[in-house]
Order: structure tokens, then sequence, then C-alpha cells
């Protein structure tokens, strides 16, 4: 992938993030499905007037239950090097490939 391509595919990201804030919750997430459910339960809730304190409280523990296990079972299922790299993130200097060697 290109130096354009990365900086384009991030800029599409971003941009779908800041129209849809729940999808980074899908993102790497083997429960992402299920987290999309309780945001259509959420959503529902809310047009039917059904919503309240106590409603959002239970929805807000069960999606907090699969963001945790989901995110856990994707990185146990991801590559070592990928693995690593999330183990020893403070330590890892991040190179910018889109800045040219002068």
């Amino acid at each position: 992938m290109s130096v354009d391509e990365f900086k384009e595919k991030k800029l599409l990201g971003t941009l779908w993030r800041k129209s849809e804030p729940e999808v980074k919750d899908y993102a790497c997430n083997t429960k992402a499905e299920e987290i999309a459910k309780w945001n259509i339960v959420k959503m529902l809730a809310k047009e039917r007037g059904d919503y309240d304190e106590e409603v959002e409280y239970g929805i807000k523990i069960i999606k907090n239950i699969l963001l945790k296990r989901g995110n856990a079972e994707w990185i146990k299922n991801s590559d070592p090097l990928t693995q690593l790299a999330i183990k020893a993130e403070e330590k890892v200097k991040i190179i910018d490939l889109s800045k040219e060697d002068k």
C-alpha cells in the first residue's frame, strides 16, 4: 500500500467515525455484531419513549462487557507481531512514512 493510499484510508475512516461515532466500537472486536444489536435496541427504545436511566445503565453495562470480551478475543486471535506491538506500544517509536528523507 502506498503512502497516499494509506492516507486516503485513514481519512475515510476518520470521516466515517465522525459521522457515526459508534463504529469505533466495532473495529477489531469479535463481538461487533452484538454491540451493533444493542445500539439498535437503544435507538428503538429512544424512538418508542421507553428509554430511561435504568435502560441506559443496563445497555451500557452489556456493551462494556461485549467491548472488553470482543477486544480480548480479537487480540488473542491476532498474529504474534500485532500482539507484541499492542503489549509494547509505549516503547515503540512511531516512524512517519509520509515524510521523505532529505
